[in-house]
């Protein structure tokens, strides 16, 4: 199948998938993010639906992957990478509201995934959301206790921490503080 022709199967469309996932990584690997982006998102054009078709196909008795507690299907599995890798594009580019929305989309197919978690957490961090940020980072050090991501994470999360104080003891002394020189 060339490049220019439209997978019709869902093998061909699964095949395509993973030479489009091939090619984002490619991208990653050489810092071209915005280029792996356009890359992991056109996964989803491709494995979205074909999960709810070939339960059509057989009569409805498939059951889902992560809802059930089976593995989850090559799709749900492409899905699940895609947006994990999506969620790492987004991090790099300093852009985390879409980091975060892609690390919760992976979590949804598979909520127990580990780098799901991770890229929530390092997201929340980057948005400076402190009690998100050590909820996550407490469930992934559970499992991953010395991962260097998980020790970052938490080096920005105490300094997340000190600026807050920070900027709280100046509000309080704006507020306290004038008041008590006044007299």
């Amino acid at each position: 199948m060339s490049s220019n022709e439209i997978p019709d199967s869902n093998e061909e469309k699964i095949n395509f998938a993973k030479k489009l996932k091939e090619e984002g990584n490619e991208h990653f690997k050489k810092g071209e993010y915005l280029k792996a982006i356009k890359q992991y998102k056109t996964i989803f054009l491709y494995v979205t639906g074909l999960d709810s078709n070939l339960m059509s196909v057989m009569g409805g008795n498939m059951m889902k992957g992560a809802s059930s507690g089976q593995s989850l299907s090559e799709t749900e599995q492409l899905q699940v990478l895609a947006s994990l890798n999506l969620s790492q594009c987004y991090l790099k580019l300093n852009k985390y509201e879409q980091a975060l929305d892609y690390a919760q989309r992976a979590l949804k197919l598979e909520p127990s995934n580990t780098k799901g978690h991770l890229r929530k957490a390092l997201a929340h961090v980057g948005l400076g959301d402190i009690d998100n940020s050590e909820r996550e980072l407490e469930l992934v050090s559970k499992e991953i206790p010395n991962d260097p991501l998980v020790k970052q994470a938490y080096s920005k999360l105490e300094e997340l921490k000190k600026q807050y104080k920070v900027k709280e003891k100046k509000m309080m002394m704006g507020m306290f503080g004038k008041g008590l020189s006044d007299q």
